[in-house]
């Protein structure tokens, strides 16, 4: 799992709108720490840095060293991002929650899904549909992985790849129901699976308030 560092600084006079403002207007992002820490810690961090974080290929699932005032309960905890607001016309950010992990401790997630090769199905002139691309595992924060890879290469024309069919590394458990479709290949001018299709977006809804 990737890890970065991010630099931080306590902040005070909470719940005032104007000092946040003045903050990001300063480049910073107003945010709160909670998780496995005796009480949330507000802090702000550099938006250029918090950029950076999360530019890597881990995205969100990134793990974050927060270095701060030593004295601070948080200085060299490791946190994930849970959630960040942002501008909806300038795309900057608002304000981020960060939940202070226990690294010994699982933690729910979501999982991008990677589907590798190229389906029988599709060289006879079938079409591809992933319908799923996030599903929810559990796992110790040091084994998130940056994506699940599954290998599509047997799906047949009229095919469907399920959670159940999935293969994933040692020390992750999938969470998702093992009966939602991945990905089916349609016959040329057939529909896909719609009932998997539904599924994909109601799962998708609820996945998307896990971290």
């Amino acid at each position: 799992m990737i890890q970065t560092e991010l630099n931080a600084k306590l902040r005070t006079n909470r719940g005032r709108k104007s000092l946040a403002r003045n903050l990001r207007i300063e480049g910073f992002v107003p945010a709160i720490c909670y998780g496995a820490i005796s009480e949330p810690v507000p802090i702000y961090v550099s938006a250029k840095d918090l950029k950076t974080a999360l530019s890597t290929e881990a995205k969100t699932h990134v793990l974050i060293n927060m270095k701060l005032d030593k004295s601070s309960e948080l200085n060299g905890r490791i946190v994930l991002l849970k959630d960040i607001d942002k501008h909806p016309l300038k795309k900057s950010y608002i304000h981020a929650d960060f939940l202070v992990l226990d690294m010994e401790k699982p933690i729910v997630v979501t999982a991008d899904v990677n589907l590798v090769g190229r389906p029988v199905g599709v060289k006879m002139g079938g079409i591809l549909d992933q319908v799923r691309r996030l599903i929810k595992i559990e796992c110790l924060p040091k084994d998130i992985p940056e994506r699940i890879d599954v290998d599509i290469t047997d799906l047949d024309v009229g095919d469907s790849l399920h959670v159940s069919d999935m293969n994933v590394p040692e020390g992750i458990k999938i969470v998702s129901s093992g009966k939602l479709t991945i990905a089916v290949v349609a016959s040329p001018g057939g529909a896909t699976d719609e009932e998997g299709t539904e599924e994909a977006t109601e799962e998708a809804t609820e996945e998307e308030a896990t971290v």
